[in-house]
């Protein structure tokens, strides 16, 4: 019986050795030197739960079939050799808690389930059943947290991709050059406890803010000079000194030849340099401040 089979578990083993009514739970086969590629059929174990195929050769693209193991908690393929796209149909499985598909070439939106809150992990399923299945701490070194993490992919920076891969709910993420790290935020950007939907509409309420911020502050000086003015006339000759020194030490702080000294100027194709080279370097930015 295919059950008996290095790596392969198969759930109602000791009623018989009838293999129709045995059904393969658990395919673990991690640094075995499979190659090749995974083949579509593996759909067809409907029942299975854990599939461990983590340090060999295997290449190809991960099949869509993979959506039918509808019972699937722990899917780990990572260090290996595999291609193309992650499969939408990945978002499918309800039941995911381990997954790890970093060491690949994979690319792409990775959509996972998340169920659990962040390294809330089953690991020990492995190796116990799971009515011995302990609840787990977090994570008290990187080591320990790799272990727990529950879903890792190569969404780190730097990225291996042109277009880095994007997990929402990766709980560590590795990068180019292999470090993995949890995928975790300061508690100051922790934006979606705050009322953010994401860091793009972040980026933007606080980009407008800082803008507004300095016309608010612009406009209050104008007025209150206005007002100082209006009553003293003989300081407005004492502010005007105080504004050619205040241009005179911001261009030596800014730099003669600095781009921005333009915004120090009234020449409106200064200005006009100025603010295009501000928008070329926030776009070129954008991706790191997301």
């Amino acid at each position: 019986s295919y059950c008996k089979w290095k790596g392969v578990t198969c759930e109602n083993i000791d009623e018989g050795d009838d293999y129709i009514d045995q059904h393969v739970i658990r395919l673990e086969l991690p640094n075995n030197g499979l190659s090749g590629k995974l083949s579509p059929r593996i759909g067809n174990l409907t029942r299975l739960e854990v599939l461990d195929l983590s340090d060999n050769d295997i290449k190809g693209e991960l099949p869509v079939t993979i959506s039918n193991l509808e019972k699937l908690r722990v899917l780990l393929l990572s260090y290996n050799a595999l291609i193309g796209t992650f499969p939408s149909e990945l978002s499918l499985l309800e039941h995911l808690e381990i997954v790890h598909l970093h060491s690949n070439r994979i690319q792409g939106n990775l959509t996972i389930r998340n169920n659990q809150t962040p390294y809330e992990s089953f690991y020990g399923m492995i190796q116990r059943n799971d009515s011995q299945v302990e609840s787990y701490k977090l994570p008290d070194s990187p080591e320990d947290a790799f272990d727990k993490a529950m879903f890792i992919a190569d969404c780190g920076s730097p990225s291996a991709f042109d277009v880095p891969v994007n997990c929402p709910n990766c709980t560590m993420c590795c990068n180019s050059q292999e470090d993995c790290n949890p995928k975790t935020a300061p508690s100051l950007l922790e934006i979606e406890s705050s009322g953010f939907r994401d860091y793009e509409s972040f980026a933007w309420v606080f980009a407008l803010s800082a803008v507004g911020l300095c016309v608010f502050l612009w406009l209050g000086s104008s007025v209150v000079d206005y007002f100082k003015h209006r009553s003293d006339p003989s300081t407005f000759q004492q502010s005007r000194s105080m504004r050619i020194l205040d241009a005179k030490y911001a261009i030596e702080t800014i730099g003669v030849g600095s781009v921005y000294s333009f915004l120090l100027s009234s020449n409106i194709g200064g200005w006009l340099i100025a603010l295009v080279t501000i928008g070329l370097q926030t776009f070129m930015l954008w991706p790191f401040i997301l």
